[in-house]
């Protein structure tokens, strides 16, 4: 299972589902990590195997994390690798499908790890495990190269909890950059430009909070 590179961010406001909300059924798209907190920083708690039911509880603000039941297990698990019934047909959850069938935004706690993991051998760590949400105003990143490939990426946080991330590297003599914006209540918008070297054209791909997307060709910058 691969994961992209994510700057963890952690709702900062508490929202509660209604009870018409509390629990839907859903489906995983491969064997999947069910994690005591929502990243991988988190202990493992069980392993689902693919296509396996599990029940959906609701997801972080930025719908990148869900909360989900499986036999007697609860945890976390990763947004892109959970299915639910969207429009007659299994969608994977995205902040435009978690918005359209009423998937509950719910926040971690330490009042979750208590409730759910007191037995576990690693209860006693939560302090190693988690990781508060950075605070208004921070910003955080960092950049890199390995062999002919570099990157950088950064993100800041505002006053009201939007988060703006801006993304680029590059590989050989193909580049992209990217720009995305959350907002605390998990709507995004982003930008992502593409270009190769000695291509005429650089490629522009918009997407709105809705999940649309508009796709144009601009002049490479030189």
């Amino acid at each position: 299972m691969n994961h992209r590179i994510i700057l963890p961010f952690v709702a900062l406001v508490v929202l509660t589902a209604s009870p018409a909300q509390a629990a839907s059924s859903a489906s995983v798209t491969v064997d999947l990590n069910l994690r005591a907190g929502p990243s991988t920083q988190y202990p493992v708690v069980a392993v689902v195997p693919q296509s396996a039911p599990v029940t959906m509880h609701g997801c972080n603000a930025n719908v990148t994390w869900c909360d989900i039941s499986y036999a007697s297990y609860r945890g976390w698990a990763s947004a892109n690798y959970i299915r639910v019934s969207s429009g007659g047909t299994q969608t994977v959850v995205t902040p435009a499908v978690a918005a359209t069938v009423g998937i509950a935004t719910v926040a971690y706690s330490r009042a979750y790890w208590d409730n759910y993991y007191s037995t576990y051998p690693w209860y006693g760590q939560w302090n190693f495990y988690y990781r508060p949400p950075p605070p208004p105003g921070s910003v955080t990143g960092g950049a890199g190269c390995i062999g002919n490939a570099c990157g950088a990426t950064r993100a800041t946080t505002g006053a009201e909890g939007n988060t703006l991330r801006r993304s680029g590297g590059c590989v050989g003599s193909a580049c992209a950059t990217r720009q995305s914006v959350t907002s605390p209540t998990g709507n995004s918008a982003s930008k992502t430009v593409t270009c190769r070297s000695g291509d005429p054209n650089c490629t522009v791909r918009r997407t709105g909070p809705s999940g649309n997307t508009h796709i144009r060709q601009r002049p490479a910058r030189h």
